[in-house]
């Protein structure tokens, strides 16, 4: 790889981050949404808690998925799950389906995403590593 090429894969890991970082706008979605769909404020915020458990354990998944097949379809599954599972949560009219579409199907899509440029950038950047 040359080196030109390992920094434009730095900068869409950037891209990459900062797109994910997405899900932390939840806390201004919950108070319109409870008030708007007659929840409580901690039914709307454990759609986020879910996502965050999920993110873990999809993380992990996905880094022994790269070990085997590499960052590209991790990060197009990533990018298909959480645009998928953040539309579809836009639907939901009962707190299971924002349970699943939000919390469980985003969830993975960010587990997904987040270890992809973190896992890949440590190994393209061997020399920046102390």
């Amino acid at each position: 790889m040359t080196t030109q090429n390992r920094w434009l894969i730095a900068a869409a890991g950037v891209v990459m981050q900062i797109a994910f970082g997405a899900v932390y706008a939840w806390s201004v979605f919950r108070i319109p949404l409870s008030q708007a769909r007659g929840w409580t404020i901690a039914e709307v915020t454990a759609a986020f808690e879910v996502a965050i458990f999920v993110l873990g354990l999809a993380a992990f998944a996905g880094g022994l998925w790269m070990k085997r097949s590499g960052p590209r379809p991790v990060a197009l599954a990533a990018a298909v799950l959480y645009g998928l599972g953040t539309m579809l949560s836009g639907t939901a009219h009962d707190l299971s389906t924002l349970y699943l579409t939000y919390g469980v199907i985003g969830g993975a899509g960010l587990g997904l995403g987040y270890i992809v440029p973190i896992a890949t950038l440590v190994r393209w950047f061997p020399d920046s590593a102390a």
